[in-house]
């Protein structure tokens, strides 16, 4: 895995183990896998496909998640860029050169 999907697969277990301890994360997790096709080792690849999943299981809500994972990136990157308006427009911004 590149560094910079690490980086966002980390910070997105990392928020979602803080905010919803493990069992609510694991079911997270079962719950994209399940009605997304999404398994936890693609979320850096498939973000859209995360955002649309965590706002259908938690509705505006899934905002507070979004948040708190660009805030766990930027302090963990320095991110020095401009602030983005949404967590897809942030972590395009971050993405690493193809």
């Amino acid at each position: 895995m590149v560094a910079m999907a690490k980086d966002k697969l980390q910070a997105i277990d990392q928020v979602l183990y803080r905010v919803l301890g493990k069992t609510g994360s694991d079911a997270v997790y079962s719950y994209l896998e399940r009605n997304y096709g999404l398994r936890k080792e693609e979320l850096p690849k498939r973000l859209e496909t995360f955002a649309l999943g965590i706002e259908a299981a938690f509705g505006s809500s899934a905002l507070i998640i979004e948040k708190l994972v660009i805030r766990n990136l930027q302090s963990r990157l320095t991110y020095q860029g401009e602030k983005p308006y949404g967590f897809l427009e942030f972590m395009k911004k971050i993405q690493e050169p193809v």
